[in-house]
């Protein structure tokens, strides 16, 4: 008895089997076909933010040379015609043409200009973060910075008599420097001045200054999240 029903179950199972559909398996051919379709997805993703983000770099290091060295014309001439090209889908910018951005930032290396970072803090704060993050916004805007300088608990005084600035504006009076990385404008302004009610205001008397100076002026608060080193 039990083999006999032991029989009739596994008829029953092949039967049932039977009436399944039929599920085929993808062969090795087609799943290396969907992997590579994926990685090109995942490719043409990013590179759609690196065309992005060099783009914005030139731009950076155009308006640098623009105001500190306009004496550079040719290289100047050169991101203006490379921004000037745009890829055909925005959407979907091809290898050539991130290439050729790529390329644009690698000859702007040797454009660089000289730069100094200023700082107005509290006493005793530690200024290894914030330097860090100035030397990557400099560094961004086609800057190298080369000096650092700083004041402790001054901020209510003008800046012509903190002495740490007075050391800054010896370097931009001698045209040492072509770029100055601050935290904000706000640094710029004493506290007690009726500039600095309005920080827009502030920002722009500041970037009037530092134009009639031959001067770029770059901020920490204008830079926002940067995505991965910056060469």
């Amino acid at each position: 008895m039990n083999g006999a029903s032991a029989h009739a179950g596994e008829l029953a199972d092949r039967e049932e089997a039977a009436r399944r559909p039929f599920i085929a398996r993808p062969s090795r051919a087609d799943a290396f076909a969907a992997l590579a379709e994926s990685l090109r997805r995942h490719e043409a993703a990013d590179r759609v933010i690196e065309v992005r983000e060099a783009r914005a770099r030139l731009r950076d290091w155009l308006r640098t040379l623009e105001v500190a060295v306009p004496e550079q014309r040719e290289a100047a001439a050169m991101v203006r015609h490379v921004l000037a090209l745009c890829p055909r889908d925005p959407d979907r910018p091809g290898r050539r043409y991130a290439q050729m951005l790529r390329g644009a930032l690698e000859r702007l290396e040797s454009h660089r200009v000289a730069a100094a970072v200023y700082t107005c803090g509290r006493e005793g704060g530690d200024l290894r973060p914030v330097h860090a993050g100035l030397e990557r916004v400099a560094r961004v805007h086609g800057g190298s910075v080369c000096w650092y300088h700083h004041d402790y608990a001054l901020a209510d005084l003008q800046l012509e008599r903190r002495p740490g600035w007075q050391r800054v504006a010896r370097l931009i009076q001698q045209r040492h420097i072509g770029l100055l990385a601050v935290p904000c404008a706000d640094e710029l302004i004493p506290v007690d001045s009726p500039v600095a009610a309005h920080p827009s205001y502030a920002r722009q008397v500041c970037e009037e200054w530092a134009v009639r100076h031959r001067l770029r002026l770059v901020c920490l608060t204008d830079s926002g999240p940067l995505a991965g080193p910056v060469p």
